[in-house]
């Protein structure tokens, strides 16, 4: 795939290109930055470009091939599989979490392979300055259930005036609305 046929499927992405010749030449904000790998990686899932592919685009552009590169993504190693079966897995469902949250200028905050000091600690924090919004958040399958250290620290946080919730697979598209900001509260699927 050519550098314009990969420009081309960007169109939808607002001005892609743009943001690629705004990193050819070093003028780019962080946040612009960031929406970059998240770009690549669904365009790898939808079919669109071999994960091969998005690794040395990445790396021509002096960006992180970490999120690319590992061997373990289901999200990408299963390209065009259907929401629902690529959605079972809390770490696929993770991964479009964190993606969709880098596309829309979110920070996240998520710590690799789930090594926390306290048991029970929300998976990821969110958090968006134009927005003024931050959210702590646990992730579970549609099918799993919180354990009590988790229940625990969802309802301190809560108490203390953070904003909570669990996400499930099911919520993904009011999660998607709230990322995009056009819900005030998250969604949640409740602490227990």
């Amino acid at each position: 795939m050519s550098l314009e046929r990969f420009e081309n499927v960007f169109k939808a992405y607002e001005d892609f290109g743009a943001l690629l010749q705004k990193i050819k030449g070093g003028a780019i904000e962080p946040f612009e930055r960031r929406k970059i790998v998240p770009l690549l990686r669904r365009e790898v899932w939808r079919g669109n470009m071999s994960r091969d592919y998005a690794i040395r685009i990445a790396k021509g552009y002096g960006l992180s091939t970490g999120r690319l590169e590992r061997k373990s993504d289901l999200f990408l190693d299963k390209p065009g599989m259907l929401d629902f079966d690529i959605f079972q897995y809390e770490a696929c469902f993770q991964d479009w979490i964190i993606d969709e949250a880098l596309l829309h200028e979110w920070l996240v905050e998520h710590i690799e392979g789930g090594t926390r000091i306290e048991v029970g600690y929300p998976d990821m924090r969110l958090a968006h300055r134009e927005l003024r919004r931050s959210v702590t958040v646990e992730l579970k399958t549609d099918n799993g259930s919180l354990f009590e250290e988790q229940i625990e620290w969802l309802r301190t946080l809560a108490d203390c005036g953070e904003q909570v919730a669990v996400w499930r697979p099911s919520l993904r598209h009011e999660i998607q609305k709230y990322l995009w900001g056009l819900l005030y509260k998250p969604p949640s699927a409740g602490i227990a």
